[in-house]
């Protein structure tokens, strides 16, 4: 009888494992460094440390890497050579344009990945993370792909374009809007309230602009404590069952800054990050739909193919 039974699951098992195969492109490896993801990538043919930042408009290169890539680098006059000058560097952002961006088993050719001075991309994750990153792969980059962040694996899925998610996960659509500046956002209701979130790969915390929270009224009798987010002052509240209209958050933690703006003006839009994010176990992005799915669109499937 027990023989009987093997043989009857072992092809299901099997068929699961071939059908899981069938919608994977690639799954890369994720290095998880205080909240941050980081993955092994290629420019060029060049092998790097590349930060998963969900939250960037853009991507972006070290200078040094790009040197050793062979990038081409684009002069005030729009013309395209091997070469960067002093009176570049000396201004601040250079632009740089990569012929092949290799992401496991996916390549993407002509990407936009520009230096900036400000950004620091290998001085600023090792400040925070100990990490010397070269470089940062944003949502530009995979802004025509089906890709799945996958938080208990801690590993990054691309899946083919004809993605058909399970009936019993949660499919929110993105911020048309937001979508159009290469950023997903979620527009979440709480008490009748609408609020824009910034889904955000790149930063570990939950952020609720202070417009939101004086008219959700979320913070008014919770337990605080001073804190900073990105050199704003403010307070991290505590909640214990915070939910939205269809996310549910659980007990969570966020940040209210004092202000409604920061240096670069108002803070319009509230921030869901990694330790949030984590909830859900995997989060599938399905950019060409515009679609997020809540634990991911995968599902167990990929899991027995491990």
């Amino acid at each position: 009888m027990f023989k009987t039974i093997i043989y009857i699951i072992l092809p299901f098992l099997l068929a699961q494992i071939s059908l899981a195969g069938e919608n994977i492109i690639s799954v890369i490896p994720l290095m998880k460094k205080h909240s941050h993801f980081y993955l092994e990538a290629s420019v060029n043919g060049t092998k790097g440390l590349f930060l998963l930042d969900t939250g960037a408009d853009i991507g972006a290169l070290d200078l040094e890497f790009a040197k050793k890539a062979g990038v081409d680098f684009m002069d005030e006059s729009g013309n395209l050579s091997l070469n960067v000058s002093t009176t570049e560097i000396k201004s601040g952002v250079i632009s740089i344009f990569v012929s092949t961006l290799t992401i496991g088993e996916l390549e993407l050719y002509n990407q936009a990945m520009p230096w900036n001075e400000t950004l620091d991309i290998k001085g600023n994750s090792l400040k925070y993370d100990g990490v010397a990153a070269d470089g940062l792969i944003s949502l530009r980059n995979l802004k025509q792909q089906v890709f799945e962040i996958d938080y208990k694996g801690k590993r990054l899925v691309f899946l083919k374009q004809n993605l058909e998610a399970a009936d019993k996960r949660v499919i929110l659509k993105m911020d048309k809007s937001c979508l159009s500046k290469a950023k997903v956002c979620l527009n979440l209701s709480w008490n009748g309230l609408i609020g824009t979130f910034l889904l955000d790969s790149g930063a570990n915390n939950f952020m609720v602009p202070r417009k939101f929270a004086d008219g959700w009224g979320i913070y008014k009798s919770t337990p605080t404590r001073a804190k900073e987010w990105n050199g704003v002052p403010g307070k991290e509240y505590m909640f214990e069952k915070f939910e939205f209209d269809e996310l549910k958050l659980g007990r969570v933690s966020f940040f209210v800054p004092d202000s409604d703006s920061d240096d670069n003006g108002p803070i319009e839009k509230g921030l869901i990050g990694n330790d949030v994010l984590e909830h859900f176990g995997a989060i599938t992005y399905n950019m060409p739909s515009a679609e997020i799915i809540l634990g991911g669109s995968s599902g167990d499937s990929i899991r027995i193919s491990k």
